[in-house]
C-alpha cells in the first residue's frame, strides 16, 4: 500500500491505482521518489498525477 502524506509529513490516506504495484517496486528496488498532485476531488475520490521527483 502507498501512504499519502501531507506537506507536514502527516499521513493523509492511501493511494491505489492501476500500476501501483510497479510504483512500489520502483520505490523499493530503485529508490525512486515520487510526488502526487491532486487534480480534482469528487466526493471521496481524488484524481491525482504521480510523477518522479
Amino acid at each position: 500500500m502507498l501512504v499519502v502524506k501531507d506537506k507536514a509529513g502527516r499521513p493523509a490516506g492511501s493511494l491505489t491505482f492501476l500500476g501501483y504495484l510497479e510504483l512500489i517496486d520502483c520505490i523499493r528496488t530503485r529508490g525512486v521518489r515520487y510526488q502526487a498532485t491532486i487534480l480534482s476531488v469528487s466526493g471521496g475520490v481524488y484524481e491525482v498525477r504521480v510523477e518522479a521527483i
